[in-house]
């Protein structure tokens, strides 16, 4: 996967800060809408690498609450994401 960030929605209960970076545990059945920034359309290899991270704590900054469903939206970077459990791994 090429893709450097990803929007998603989450379903999470708490009040998040805007622009904060946040360490979230992915449900993979309560995330929706999963875009990439670059090309701003659904891709399916950003549904299959969330699928991967299912039940994985990872960083994601805060983008404030969808104004249609009121769930929280995130960035995520599988980059940084993928490096991360590779080192994990390692150590």
């Amino acid at each position: 996967m090429k893709v450097d960030t990803l929007i998603i929605k989450c379903q999470f209960d708490g009040d998040f800060i805007e622009d904060k970076i946040y360490e979230i545990e992915i449900d993979y059945a309560k995330c929706v809408q999963i875009i990439s920034v670059e090309q701003g359309v659904l891709h399916e290899d950003c549904d299959e690498f969330l699928k991967s991270i299912d039940g994985k704590k990872v960083q994601a900054v805060c983008r404030g609450k969808s104004r249609i469903d009121d769930m929280t939206i995130f960035l995520i970077s599988p980059i940084q994401i993928n490096r991360q459990i590779k080192l994990n791994q390692i150590l």
